[in-house]
């Protein structure tokens, strides 16, 4: 439920949760207070460690179960059948169903907030729709075929899971700017999705407070980015339009980077903000 190569403080820090089929709220343990909060908190919650057996208590619990009949363990879902003799469902009906939001909506969110448990799940979609595990490594797997399958250099990429917190996967720069470029220039339109969730500098998402000093504010409203941190990793790539009009893809990726992270995040920004300000003809 957890990779092997999430940091230990992956599941307690509540940037991350155990990953399961099953969940609610995204295993948040109260998700009114993590909304109430989620600014102040960088949109970390606390998270249950069991996210299946907790939704289905809750499940339970909404149905009016109580004692024996509302024990919850992990197993094996019946097969479905008809109602019995006494119109009761029996094991396996369908008692109801409730779809997600739209599938971009899901993307907006998951880039926007840097959501790594909803890009665990979205990595599990993508497995499942090229016919391999629903599992951190058929997320990765599927994810390779997938960049191979848009003419990108899936060499350039090793992944062991769809959030990007674990320790061994690696990428290059140029593959980001890369897909950047294919998802912009309207050869693949359905990629264009991506780009109504990413952050824009001072004002949204996870770049809400950056752009903000006087360094920096050339790229605010005008770069367009996705984040990424971990303790001594701090990467941004994206758009920046710059001071002539044009459009720019960037990426810049940092290792052991000093634990002050205002100080590396202001870094990074001064690079796409003298993009932002310059005149590249």
């Amino acid at each position: 439920m957890y990779e092997p190569g999430w940091d230990p403080d992956i599941p307690t820090g509540g940037f991350g949760a155990a990953i399961t089929a099953l969940m609610t709220d995204g295993a948040r343990r109260d998700a009114a207070e993590a909304r109430r909060t989620a600014e102040a908190t960088n949109h970390a919650a606390e998270r249950v460690p069991q996210p299946d057996l907790t939704a289905g208590r809750q499940f339970a619990k909404l149905l009016g179960l109580t004692g024996a009949a509302a024990e919850v363990k992990r197993g094996t879902a019946p097969a479905a059948s008809g109602a019995t003799a006494t119109d009761t469902p029996a094991p396996g009906a369908e008692l109801g169903k409730v779809q997600s939001l739209p599938m971009v909506r899901l993307v907006d969110i998951m880039i926007s907030d840097s959501d790594n448990v909803i890009a665990e799940a979205m990595a599990r979609q993508v497995a499942l729709a090229k016919g391999k595990p629903g599992s951190f490594a058929g997320g990765a797997a599927a994810t390779d075929q997938v960049l191979g399958e848009l003419g990108l250099p899936a060499d350039e990429i090793s992944l062991a899971d769809g959030s990007g917190l674990s320790r061994t996967n690696r990428i290059s720069p140029s593959l980001l700017t890369d897909l950047v470029t294919l998802a912009g220039n309207g050869s693949h339109p359905d990629l264009a999705a991506i780009f109504g969730g990413l952050p824009v500098g001072g004002w949204s998402g996870t770049l809400d407070e950056r752009y903000q000093a006087a360094v920096t504010k050339a790229g605010a409203g005008v770069v367009r980015a996705k984040t990424g941190t971990l303790s001594g990793v701090n990467a941004i790539a994206g758009l920046v339009t710059t001071s002539d009009g044009r459009l720019l893809t960037f990426a810049v990726l940092t290792d052991r980077t000093p634990d002050t992270l205002d100080e590396t995040r202001q870094a990074l920004d001064r690079i796409s903000s003298a993009l932002a300000g310059c005149g590249c003809r």
